[in-house]
């Protein structure tokens, strides 16, 4: 596996063509009355070619906008991506936001999204940033994922992040390097 920086000329039409997005979700947290329980759930996650371009669009932003875009190939092939956002927010501007982190179906539980955290919360921390912030899919496994790279509830909600997508659970991961 090879991971990089992408660049924007690297943000093709054609990126994401092989990119499997598609996941069955059983159980998902949800938050009622102040707390989080996990509810049994159906539905499935994929992105058709509108989301795709959608996703395309929002990596192409984040590096014109100074963010980085990490990319892991296995040979030609874009297995996994992560795009970390360069503007600070919170009470004391101490977060930056995760705001994708990806793998395709084939290649899940090998690592990779590990190591593309990890990537991130280095490059973070060379931005300055206390803390990294994630709105992430409340589905069952995404959450244990960022449970076990040591994410917790945020301490603060971004509110804008929460409204686009309201069943996302709001996390953060505490920069310690």
């Amino acid at each position: 596996m090879e991971y990089k920086s992408l660049l924007l000329e690297d943000i093709t039409p054609s990126l994401l063509d092989d990119f499997d997005r598609y996941e069955e979700v059983y159980r998902a947290w949800r938050k009622e009355k102040g707390e989080y329980y996990l509810k049994d759930v159906y539905y499935t996650e994929s992105w058709d070619s509108e989301e795709l371009k959608t996703v395309q669009n929002s990596l192409k932003e984040t590096i014109i906008k100074g963010g980085t875009v990490l990319g892991v190939y296995d040979k030609t092939k874009l297995v996994g991506f992560a795009s970390l956002e360069s503007q600070f927010f919170g009470s004391k501007n101490q977060y930056i936001q995760l705001s994708n982190l990806h793998i395709t179906r084939d290649y899940r539980s090998l690592g990779i999204g590990k190591t593309l955290f990890n990537l991130c919360v280095e490059k973070a921390s060379e931005y300055g940033a206390k803390k990294i912030y994630i709105s992430a899919s409340s589905c069952e496994n995404t959450q244990i994922f960022y449970k076990r790279m040591g994410c917790v509830f945020t301490k603060e909600i971004n509110k804008k992040l929460h409204e686009l997508e309201p069943y996302d659970c709001q996390l953060e991961f505490e920069i310690k390097l």
